[in-house]
């Protein structure tokens, strides 16, 4: 489950590397841009506890064991809520990207 959730994070991580690449033109004020929009995806679009638990574990590099026990929760039920907003974050950014890259 670890190696999977590393995974997605790696795609979600990469993204603005592939959005580069696929997008003639891009310049790094772009690329700042695509940063600035997966982050108004992640802030609007998941729920309170995934968008936590997706900060916690991303951004503030905490162990699935850490925030469990901040928020007194399973450790399972952690990965439930990353794996969700992991889910919620790739179907925005395939349906409605450019809306958010803007």
């Amino acid at each position: 489950m670890r190696k999977k959730l590393l995974s997605i994070s790696n795609e979600i991580d990469n993204y603005t590397s592939f959005i580069k690449y696929q997008r003639k033109g891009t310049n790094l004020g772009r690329l700042n841009e695509y940063k600035d929009g997966l982050r108004k995806i992640i802030d609007n679009e998941l729920t309170e506890k995934q968008r936590f638990c997706f900060y916690q574990r991303y951004y503030e590099n905490q162990s699935i064991k850490e925030i469990s026990n901040i928020l007194g929760i399973a450790d399972a039920t952690v990965y439930k809520h990353i794996r969700n907003a992991m889910k919620t974050i790739k179907s925005f950014v395939a349906i409605y990207g450019d809306e958010y890259f803007k």
